[in-house]
């Protein structure tokens, strides 16, 4: 291991592009169990994806590592602040307002009546409240991290590090000490982020060999799979505070093991996979409106009854899958071609995260 790269950060880390899809797809498989359970009272393959909400743990230390990675330079420099936030907002929020308004049409095509235009607004802002979007909680978590880390471009490196120990030490103290629900700001989800930066630091100052990087991946790997077979027989609470730890620490050594190969040319892209995780955002935010989707069609051609519950735990997940993938070639690309800002002179635009 030495003290730092030769050479520059590769443009795209396709590996890292290749775990955002995985994830996604772990939380596709997740919900369709979770509408199987609700209709037949157990999950198909017997309760095999139940931990595949830790696709949103895989997600929340990939966003942590690609702002750290795509940003570290600019930490210090106000003037790149404006071009920081407007990316993080026209990453976001576009497509969210997308499946805001589908949720709201779905509201209305049910003859219910739809919150108070206050509620909507507050929903719309991805401020603290309740959401219409079902999955929009961790993006509140994702813009208040942004948020703080935008305070990183006005103090600098070493107040930043200040700042991030205390913000760090303070989650890990609730985390002890607490009682009853965190706040947002010290929920243990936020760990994760900070996990993220960490991992993105350390790919940054210091190269692996190849070797070290497959041993990284592998026990990353083994220890996630790990901890998603204790929840699913019911050994931990996947749920619970702790296992945002549990989940956060093996998914930073799965992307710092990936990242080293990655900058290393050691490993090649798998085309599926990066063209999955560049519409993980998409997949991810529409999935749920895809298996409802799925559900109502294979009701309407009268195959329930034809059909076991992992044939249909399938059915629903493509078709998650599908809907998600539609949306995101068709409706987030463009929008991203509309909000995406010219790149400034000397910086990247290639890195991305959800």
């Amino acid at each position: 291991m030495s003290a730092s790269h030769a050479s520059a950060p590769r443009q795209t880390l396709s590996s890292i592009e290749t775990g955002r899809g995985v994830a996604a797809i772990l939380v596709v498989l997740y919900h369709a169990s979770v509408h199987m359970k609700k209709e037949t009272g157990e999950m198909p393959f017997s309760s095999a994806f139940l931990f595949g909400h830790a696709g949103v743990d895989f997600f929340f230390v990939i966003s942590g590592f690609i702002i750290c990675y795509v940003h570290h330079a600019h930490i210090g420099q106000p003037s790149r602040l404006p071009r920081y936030l407007m990316r993080r907002i026209s990453r976001i929020y576009p497509l969210f307002w997308v499946a805001l308004l589908f949720s709201a049409l779905l509201i209305l095509l049910k003859g219910e009546v739809l919150p108070t235009s206050q509620a909507l607004s507050i929903d719309a802002l991805l401020l603290p409240g309740e959401s219409l979007v079902g999955v929009s909680w961790t993006l509140r978590f994702e813009m208040m991290f942004y948020a703080l880390f935008a305070l990183l471009f006005l103090v600098g490196q070493r107040t930043g590090f200040i700042l991030w120990a205390v913000w760090s030490s303070a989650i890990i103290a609730f985390l002890l000490f607490g009682n009853g629900k965190a706040p947002i700001i010290l929920d243990s989800y936020n760990l994760q982020f900070l996990m993220g930066t960490a991992v993105a630091y350390i790919a940054l100052k210091h190269a692996f060999s190849k070797q070290a990087s497959v041993i990284t991946l592998l026990l990353g790997i083994g220890l996630f799979m790990g901890v998603g077979v204790l929840e699913n027989t019911g050994v931990l609470d996947g749920y619970g505070s702790n296992a945002r730890i549990y989940y956060g620490l093996p998914a930073a050594l799965i992307i710092l093991g990936s990242a080293q190969l990655d900058r290393n040319h050691a490993i090649k892209p798998v085309k599926m996979g990066v063209f999955l995780g560049s519409l993980s955002y998409s997949i991810y935010l529409m999935h749920l409106f895809g298996i409802g989707f799925g559900n109502q069609f294979i009701g309407v051609l009268g195959l329930n009854s034809f059909l076991s519950s992992e044939s249909k735990l399938l059915l629903l997940s493509a078709s998650g899958l599908i809907f998600g993938i539609i949306v995101g070639l068709c409706i987030e690309r463009p929008l991203q071609k509309c909000f995406k800002p010219r790149p400034a002179k000397g910086h990247s635009n290639a890195p991305t995260t959800v």
